[in-house]
């Protein structure tokens, strides 16, 4: 017994008095080592030795830094000594380090290894689901380091790629950690290859909110927002919410109660679409027909303009409604779905506008093409500049706020 003592940790002070000799031989020569094959050769026989001797107890010692062999051999890339260690003790894989390093994750973090990653896999398939402190599976530390052509490779393979949707601690999947990085062909690969970009964090944000939020870097967060909205994925309804509540750069600017006021100026603005559309829908332009076969009916029942007029009417009529019953709903609703909601009504209030619009020009038209067609044509180009006017005013607004914004930071 006492023969065999000093060769416990002999293995493991092969490969750290070994790894680090080379790193200063790198720095004073500034060159690679000329026979890495014959090092690697030299390495897998003395561990073939020491195996024979060693117990499954000893092969699972660690030193001071809380590795075992398989580390070493998993950062060196000796790939014919990582495959007796494991043939020797397969829990070897399970084994982390003081800084909770995996053998596994090593690999993926430190190089090209490919071989090497499908040698643990295939002596335990479990592995792909080995955990590091931070909750993180291979691919998410593939991402964090930023390794595009090993991660190309852990999705293609099957114990992997069904992880590819698996949170971490903080509830970030691969994806999420991609859109942090701003690595817009991670996030690509990703996507492409099943990601879901709609599953939420502990933070409640997906993958496409963390990328809007950060503005560090505007170019990649571009692209990442164009492949994001490729291939569907979406904003939570909790970064909504914060989106405006903080603004667009994160200043305040819309409280609880300032929400209160907007809901209550749409409802305001819904009701009286609703009203005037209903009344419309009774006094038609024209008047209706007193005597005759048609009588009761429109005077221009047969003019297509009276059916545009009928159909926008409508459409506004029924658009309006629905923003009143959204605003009565909100009552019972949860913050959320409250901004949501608001969400959904400025775009229905805006197609009740342009109904509304629509039925007013169709109707100027109907009365007026008879007696005077240039003034009902020029009816419906003042109404078909509305859109025009709307988005030159919201552009000017942002201009202006934009402007006060930079004079305010000025003088604080």
């Amino acid at each position: 017994m006492k023969a065999a003592t000093p060769h416990k940790y002999l293995y493991q002070q092969i490969f750290y008095k070994r790894s680090r000799r080379e790193g200063s031989m790198k720095q004073q020569k500034g060159e690679e080592c000329q026979h890495p094959k014959k090092q690697s050769c030299y390495i897998s026989d003395m561990v073939e030795i020491l195996l024979k001797h060693f117990t499954h107890r000893d092969i699972q010692r660690v030193d001071r830094f809380g590795k075992t062999a398989l580390h070493y051999a998993a950062a060196l890339g000796y790939r014919t000594t990582l495959v007796a260690l494991v043939s020797a003790n397969p829990s070897l894989v399970y084994v982390a380090d003081n800084d909770g390093n995996l053998p596994l994750h090593i690999i993926v973090k430190d190089g090209h290894q490919f071989p090497m990653v499908k040698d643990i896999l295939s002596s335990n398939p479990c592995a792909a689901e080995i955990l590091d402190r931070k909750g993180r599976n291979a691919l998410h530390v593939a991402v964090m380091n930023g390794n595009l052509p090993m991660l190309k490779f852990l999705v293609e393979l099957p114990e992997l790629k069904v992880l590819i949707n698996e949170p971490d601690s903080d509830g970030n999947t691969p994806l999420h950690l991609a859109a942090k990085i701003h690595y817009d062909r991670i996030v690509t690969i990703l996507l492409a290859n099943g990601a879901n970009g709609r599953i939420t964090n502990k933070q409640g944000l997906t993958p496409r909110d963390i990328n809007d939020f950060d503005e560090e870097s505007p170019l990649e967060q571009e692209l990442l927002r164009w492949s994001f909205t490729i291939f569907g994925a979406v904003n939570s309804p909790l970064a909504r919410v914060k989106k405006i509540s903080l603004g667009r750069r994160g200043t305040p600017c819309l409280s609880s109660s300032d929400l209160r006021s907007v809901a209550n100026t749409i409802s305001v603005v819904a009701a009286l679409i609703a009203t005037v559309t209903f009344a419309a829908a009774f006094t038609f332009p024209g008047g209706y027909t007193n005597n005759g076969p048609g009588e009761g009916l429109p005077v221009f029942i047969k003019r297509a303009a009276l059916k545009a007029f009928v159909l926008s009417d409508i459409v506004a009529f029924c658009s309006s409604l629905t923003v009143a019953f959204l605003m009565l709903y909100n009552l019972f609703g949860d913050r959320a779905f409250f901004v949501s909601a608001l969400r959904m009504s400025i775009v229905l209030l805006c197609l009740a506008g342009s109904g509304t619009v629509v039925a007013l020009a169709s109707a100027l038209y109907v009365v007026l093409s008879n007696e005077s067609l240039w003034l009902a044509i020029a009816v419906i180009c003042v109404a078909c500049s509305v859109p025009l006017l709307a988005y030159l005013a919201v552009n000017l607004s942002r201009y202006h706020t934009t402007s006060s914004f930079k004079e305010l930071g000025d003088e604080v």
